[in-house]
């Protein structure tokens, strides 16, 4: 099979368990690991670096599905991540918590931040190597159109329906843009910042 097919026989099997599990399944593979995503075919040849490094071959049941997932915790993926992930993640954590009322709290899969309850303000995961941050932010809105904020619309699956707005932390710059989308969100969720002592 080539990559090609190999990549569409993948992202195919992936949507549909990524359906059943309602999370995206996007870095939870055994081959996740050898996967670099600005590739063409990224799974497809994660696979087969995978394979080649002699480590157990990924198999697909008759479901087409990958029979050995492995589903990792946040905190796992952080651990394995490297120093830089590691650090755009402390900054964004702490900008969020650098206002009223902010808590949070890790599960497996993402780290939450709410102000009471049920006031969910961010969402953060961690796919592959990059982190993704989700708001409840209008996906629509024309402030956030063009090349400046770009993002994902994902109000369509459930795990995402209060947090829609999926934004994806590439850079230094990206960081400081997840920060206006922060700020917008404390400002439409009238919360303020912790006066500094």
């Amino acid at each position: 099979m080539k990559e090609k097919e190999l990549q569409e026989h993948i992202d195919v099997a992936k949507w549909f368990l990524s359906e059943e599990k309602r999370f995206d399944m996007c870095g939870n593979y055994d081959y996740c690991a050898f996967c670099e995503m600005k590739e063409e075919n990224p799974c497809a040849n994660a696979m087969l670096r995978k394979e080649k490094a002699n480590k157990p071959k990924t198999e697909i049941g008759e479901n087409g599905y990958p029979t050995n997932v492995v589903i990792r915790s946040l905190e796992e993926k952080l651990q394995d991540a490297d120093q830089l992930t590691n650090e755009r993640y402390e900054q964004i954590k702490a900008e969020l918590l650098s206002y009223k009322k902010v808590n949070h709290r890790v599960s497996k899969k993402c780290d939450n931040y709410r102000a009471g309850r049920g006031n969910l303000l961010a969402k953060i995961t961690l796919v592959g190597k990059s982190l993704r941050i989700n708001f409840p932010l209008d996906t629509n809105d024309i402030k956030y159109e063009g090349r400046k904020f770009p993002h994902k619309d994902l109000g369509n699956k459930k795990a995402y329906m209060d947090a829609p707005f999926q934004f994806k932390i590439t850079s230094e710059l990206s960081v400081r843009r997840c920060f206006a989308l922060i700020e917008d969100v404390m400002t439409e969720k009238s919360i303020e910042k912790k006066t500094k002592k």
